[in-house]
């Protein structure tokens, strides 16, 4: 029997653009090929400032449509709602088993999903990433985290926080971890630079003010490493990163990089002493999320220092697979400073976080068990 998932509004300007959404959302489309599903991504019903719609296939098979962007908004989203439902029609399976899988947080869009996929009797598969109940959160949000449950037919939670917030629904829960690809190990412990890499969207100035600050000190304690940050988003909050470091004078240690390539991205954090990620002990965010940039450090077989917050302490444990730290520039300095002189020891740690990933969050792993929790739905 014939298999088709099709993802709707997970993704922004997938496959030509970089993020954790499209990340993610590459990973399981591959994946579930590899079970023998077809799989189309439809982009944001919001579209793109792109001439023309643009479509085609990604390299490993994944079918995928980008929308256009029209002056008017509403007329925009409109012509784009009834555009994705053409294609949900023109690309569906009709003597098969067919997968709607969304991720959004709009009350108004989880309707018209739920709608479509009700006229075309598709299955809903909802993925859960955040949860977005705070003291300053809208009636609709409120609305829809006590409600979307009831029109899926699976939901995806992405942690094991947000599983216990999604069990009140009673509908099949299937943990979606972070995903990355764990079949290429380049062992390069014996060709390791001299500097820490963190990778990020620049509006995170506050975390990746912890990090210059420890390269800081670092630097004060005549040691010779630099950081390497690689972000992407726009340009006014990457200048912003660049004014505080050149105001601190620590432009000849600390570098940043822009738009880099997926294949230098790689290589980049394969050759850093250790890999850094801030995670916040008082964020609930930081509590429900899993960050996909996790998966794709493991993968790298470096060293990752980060904190104990949220699902990785599971996985992972203290000094064997990975590095805790307190959320501070004192406790990254500490651990930098550590990393740096124990270098042995890290690659060691380094190789176990990739095995314990390559157990975990290898995608090919992971998609091959959701296929089969898809197949059991039908």
């Amino acid at each position: 029997m014939k298999k088709m998932a099709i993802f709707i509004d997970c993704t922004n300007k997938y496959p030509l653009s970089f993020s954790a959404n499209n990340t993610k959302t590459d990973f399981i489309a591959r994946g579930l090929i590899s079970n023998g599903w077809d799989t189309t991504v439809i982009g944001s019903i919001v579209g793109q400032n792109i001439s023309k719609i643009q479509h085609g296939r990604t390299p490993d098979g994944v079918k995928y449509f980008i929308l256009k962007r029209k002056r008017n908004v509403i007329i925009s989203l409109l012509k784009n709602a009834i555009l994705q439902y053409k294609l949900i029609v023109k690309t569906r399976i009709k003597s098969g088993t067919n997968i709607l899988i969304i991720d959004t947080g709009y009350l108004a869009l989880l309707l018209l999903h739920v709608m479509m996929a009700k006229l075309l009797k598709f299955k809903i598969a909802h993925i859960i990433t955040e949860w977005p109940l705070t003291h300053n959160t809208s009636i609709t949000q409120k609305i829809y985290v006590n409600l979307f449950g009831y029109f899926c037919d699976t939901i995806l939670p992405i942690s094991s926080a947000l599983e216990e917030k999604v069990i009140k629904f009673k509908k099949p829960v299937f943990r979606l971890p972070i995903l990355a690809d764990f079949s290429n190990y380049q062992n390069l412990d014996n060709n390791i630079g001299a500097y820490f890499s963190y990778c990020a969207h620049a509006g995170y100035i506050r975390n990746i003010d912890i990090f210059i600050q420890a390269t800081e000190k670092c630097i004060r304690d005549n040691l010779k490493i630099d950081l390497i940050l690689v972000l992407y988003g726009r340009q006014q909050q990457i200048d912003i990163i660049g004014n505080l470091i050149k105001e601190k004078r620590l432009d000849h240690s600390i570098k940043i990089l822009t738009k880099v390539r997926s294949d230098e991205l790689n290589m980049l954090y394969a050759k850093s002493l250790a890999l850094l990620a801030p995670m916040d002990p008082n964020s609930l965010q930081d509590k429900y999320r899993f960050s996909q940039k996790m998966a794709e450090y493991l993968s790298s077989g470096r060293p990752i220092i980060t904190s104990n917050v949220g699902d990785i302490g599971y996985y992972l444990n203290n000094n064997e697979d990975i590095y805790f730290t307190q959320h501070s520039s004192e406790g990254y300095y500490e651990k930098m400073k550590y990393v740096l002189k124990h270098r042995k020891e890290a690659n060691k740690v380094g190789a176990s976080g990739f095995k314990k990933g390559s157990k975990f969050f290898h995608f090919k792993t992971v998609s091959q068990n959701l296929a089969l929790h898809f197949s059991a739905l039908s």
